[in-house]
């Protein structure tokens, strides 16, 4: 039992490496991309078979640490990874064995799929975070004891069995949320810039990559006017109120799948990903609109904020990288020529 049990906690500690190489920048379930919700799916199921590989068996019932692996699955993930990934995890049960017990663990996943989102959310809006994972752990026992008994045909085996692997999924969470929320600060401060809340440099040029053979692309460049002015007349301190109230517009306007970034100083960049002109032209205006209606009170003064902008589409057989500087070009034409307009190659 105590290689199974050793086994099982590498396997928990692999899965949560997993889920931060999947998306390093957080876990933010409301923000997950389709292709990232699948990753989650396959890997959660795989954990969680191979949990099941290396449990304690009695009769045909296995002990293992699942009751960890769905319950930080959905406090971090969300159901809308952990509800397939359980009731997958509960199918691949039959690859192992079809006895009766694997029946009855597909109907133990079915409760679980159905009644841990919800637990899942009161939890969330009632205790802490760790709190929270003790409530569904405790939980997964509660609902697993009845199960255990009636497959087993005993009572104070598997009972002190689960009692056991709830100890060690004490522990082990106390540890585990402690390490995933000190990776999501160490994540989020390489890839969130400080002042603006917006995504840096780093995590843009990293998307450049990740993309480069995209072929459906338009890049904006944007530059604050006369930020050089307002940061040497007023202060660093209004230059940076500036850099706040720009980037609480640009956060708003920001969505998992039109990203802002800032880039500089003052620069900053948007990409987008097949999207129609018509659409992207009217995000730029409402983004401009809203940029203007900005207003930083200095010393009885008003300061408002305006933009340049260059933009360019991406042409055939062009790397992101070309389409990059062909924006950055754009952007210089908007200053050269006056300021507070958007220059482009339509």
């Amino acid at each position: 039992m105590i290689v199974g049990l050793v086994a099982n906690i590498g396997i928990i500690i692999l899965n949560i490496y997993v889920i931060f190489k999947i998306n390093p920048s957080s876990l933010n379930k409301e923000n997950f991309t389709r292709k990232q919700i699948i990753y989650y799916i396959f890997f959660e199921t795989l954990a969680g078979f191979w949990l099941m590989t290396n449990a304690t068996i009695i009769g045909n019932t296995r002990f293992d640490l699942r009751l960890v692996l769905f319950s930080l699955g959905f406090k971090y993930l969300g159901w809308k990874v952990m509800s397939p990934a359980v009731l997958f995890i509960a199918i691949s049960r039959f690859m192992l064995d079809s006895s009766f017990a694997s029946w009855i663990n597909l109907f133990l996943a079915m409760v679980l799929l159905i009644t841990l989102p919800f637990l899942t959310t009161y939890l969330e809006k009632k205790v802490s975070p760790n709190k929270q994972l003790y409530g569904l752990v405790t939980y997964n026992a509660l609902i697993m004891s009845p199960f255990a008994i009636y497959s087993t045909g005993k009572v104070w085996e598997p009972l002190g069995i689960l009692f056991l692997l709830l100890l060690v999924s004490y522990l082990l969470i106390y540890f585990l949320n402690y390490v995933i929320l000190e990776l999501q600060t160490i994540f989020v401060g390489a890839t969130i810039d400080d002042l603006t809340q917006l995504h840096n440099v780093r995590t843009f040029r990293e998307v450049i990559n990740k993309h480069s053979s995209e072929k459906d692309a338009t890049i904006i460049m944007i530059d604050i006017d006369h930020f050089k002015y307002y940061n040497d007349q007023y202060g660093h301190s209004v230059g940076d109120q500036i850099l706040q109230e720009v980037g609480f517009v640009f956060n708003h306007y920001s969505t998992k799948n039109t990203r802002i970034y800032r880039i500089g100083g003052d620069e900053f960049a948007i990409l987008f990903f097949n999207q129609s002109p018509e659409s992207i032209q009217a995000y730029i205006s409402a983004v401009q609109k809203a940029i203007g209606n900005i207003e930083v009170s200095v010393g009885g003064e008003i300061l408002t904020v305006q933009l340049s902008i260059g933009q360019a589409v991406q042409q055939n057989e062009e790397s992101l990288t070309q389409t990059l500087q062909r924006a950055d070009k754009y952007l210089y034409q908007a200053k050269n020529n006056g300021r507070n307009q958007l220059q482009s190659d339509r």
